[in-house]
């Protein structure tokens, strides 16, 4: 019964609607709750998430390349800098397993110049 003060309480808490820990940016309010932290809020104002309707995006979250949302919160979208080219025959290659070697050439030497790097999925 929620007027039994045993097992019921309020506190103020502040909306996480995604439920990945941070809130929408709006001040806390008074939530009647029972034994733990009721879903969809926050105890702590630890960061305002740019999209509470994502748990994939909030301020912890990492930049992914091209998808063209701000992962992270920062004002920027898609801000992941390259570092290497797939050689084209590693492009649409189907590995075998995780430990299957690829190759790419580093940008700095970019267009496809310079030495092979293989590099093994972990």
């Amino acid at each position: 019964m929620p007027t039994d003060p045993s097992r019921w309480r309020t506190g103020n808490f502040f909306t996480d609607a995604d439920n990945d820990g941070y809130n929408n940016g709006f001040p806390s309010s008074s939530v009647c709750y029972g034994a733990t932290t009721p879903s969809g809020f926050v105890a702590v104002n630890n960061g305002v998430d740019c999209n509470d309707n994502s748990a994939s995006v909030n301020p912890n979250a990492s930049e992914v390349a091209a998808n063209g949302i701000d992962d992270n919160c920062d004002g920027t979208v898609d801000e992941v800098t390259a570092l290497s080219s797939l050689v084209a025959a590693s492009c649409g290659a189907t590995l075998t397993s995780l430990e299957s070697a690829i190759f790419a050439y580093p940008l700095s030497s970019f267009p496809e110049v310079g030495t092979i790097q293989g590099t093994v999925l972990e």
